[in-house]
């Protein structure tokens, strides 16, 4: 019987070779436990060499490098004719300059191909009936390098590229292989290819809302209207964007499958005297953002999580939108729209929006995504406040609009924010002709002035 230390080693060196095995050198925390592998001989050559792949592959020729200390002299000759093979792919693969018919001769052909892919697509293409008349390459290898091609064809959208999927074999076919297929045929307008391949899809891909949408969208295009019609009506049950969709194409509207939170008075005050929530409250009512979200969550671990519904109602309650956003998550409440949408702070909002002709529901999208009404939120890039107005951004409107700005510190007031947020909002839209979707992407991206 395994003792218990023995079984601790086990599963210590299955976690320290799992870390070892990345192609990308890791953190100098995991200096000492590589140190420990090697001074207990527990990587072979195999092993080594396999890293030196995943390393070569990721174009990481530094790591590879000082893998090969490890190597015997006859393997670090091998990893130098990786290098060459690096330097001089189209030469390598017309004249190898090692033997072809060596295991190790395999990964470097193979690499020889796919780093022509990287400059030229066809060529690589090419020159894989090249790569299987070498001995050393594996069937699974060329398995490899084919699928490899063929999808960076298909994600550069290289017109071939459809065709090239269909001719991989079996062997080489996997889902993204499959999903890439649907993709094409899609972008084609192909639309009896596209149903071949939705088909050929896994079952768990397939009934995905996207695939089923477009399975609709194909069979209507090729004039199976009735069927098309009754996978458009059961996909419009659905709340997301292909339901949405599905509502257009059959004049239904829209099914939100909201669900109210239901709830009892005493609930409510239940959860409110509960020690970290009422301190919590308190601390929001002062503005003590900060103190009062550090007591909401220490609050929250503190009772069971089957009250954390009634906890989120009572922050949309007093109007602490962002904790009734993150609570509603967090106690699994995906339908109560009410309380993961809220139509928070709706008198500026309003005022500012019709100020500068702007639509409500675009503005109150913008501040969900932007800060989930989090009026003191700061991003890594120093966006502040609620519409997540940059610095820079707040000042030039600021000037256009002849509004003071004092200081940075300015955009977390409600106030200020949102009527210099709703301000550049509104210069984004005019610039992109008033196309929301292009406006909403510019907005994020930052200062178009």
């Amino acid at each position: 019987m395994q003792s218990r230390s023995d079984a601790i080693d086990t599963e210590w060196l299955a976690e320290a070779r799992e870390l070892w095995l990345v192609g990308s050198s890791q953190p100098r925390a995991c200096d000492p436990v590589f140190a420990e592998l090697y001074q207990r001989n527990e990587l072979s050559a195999d092993e080594i060499w396999q890293r030196i792949e995943l390393a070569m592959n990721a174009g990481n020729q530094n790591l590879a490098r000082y893998l090969g200390r490890h190597l015997n002299s006859s393997d670090r000759r091998w990893l130098e004719h990786w290098f060459e093979v690096s330097n001089r792919p189209y030469a390598a693969l017309r004249y190898p300059p090692f033997d072809a018919t060596h295991e190790r001769a395999g990964p470097l052909l193979a690499h020889a191909v796919e780093t022509i892919a990287r400059r030229d697509i066809n060529g690589a293409w090419a020159r894989i009936p090249r790569l299987a008349e070498f001995e050393g390459v594996t069937p699974e290898k060329l398995d490899q390098v084919q699928r490899s091609v063929a999808l960076r064809a298909a994600h550069n959208r290289r017109e071939q590229a459809l065709e090239w999927l269909d001719s991989l074999p079996d062997s080489a076919v996997d889902v993204e292989v499959r999903r890439w297929r649907a993709i094409l045929a899609r972008g084609e307008q192909n639309w009896p290819r596209l149903l071949i391949a939705i088909n050929d899809l896994p079952p768990a891909e397939r009934d995905r809302a996207e695939w089923r949408y477009w399975r609709g969208y194909a069979l209507d295009h090729i004039g199976e209207t009735a069927l098309a019609r009754l996978i458009y009506s059961e996909l419009a049950q659905e709340r997301n964007y292909y339901g949405f969709l599905a509502a257009d194409a059959v004049n239904q509207p829209y099914n939100m499958n909201s669900e109210p939170v239901q709830y009892a008075p005493e609930d409510l005050e239940r959860v409110a005297a509960t020690e970290g929530l009422r301190r919590a409250l308190e601390l929001f009512e002062l503005g003590m953002l900060i103190d009062a979200r550090r007591e909401w969550h220490a609050g929250l671990d503190a009772i069971d999580s089957e009250e954390w519904r009634y906890a989120a109602v009572l922050a949309a309650q007093v109007g602490w939108y962002d904790r009734a956003i993150i609570t509603a998550n967090r106690a699994g409440l995906h339908n109560a729209l009410e309380l993961r949408f809220p139509i928070g702070y709706r008198d500026y909002i309003t005022r500012y929006s019709e100020q500068h002709n702007l639509e409500l529901p675009l503005t109150f999208a913008l501040l969900r995504k932007e800060s989930a009404f989090m009026p003191d939120a700061v991003s890594s890039a120093g966006a502040r406040g609620l519409m997540q107005v940059m610095p820079g951004t707040g000042r030039d409107v600021a000037r256009r609009v002849n509004m003071r700005l004092p200081n940075n510190g300015a955009l977390l007031d409600v106030d200020t924010n949102l009527q210099l947020g709703s301000a550049y909002l509104r210069q984004v839209l005019d610039r992109f002709g008033n196309n929301p979707v292009l406006a909403m992407a510019a907005y994020n991206a930052g200062r178009i002035m």
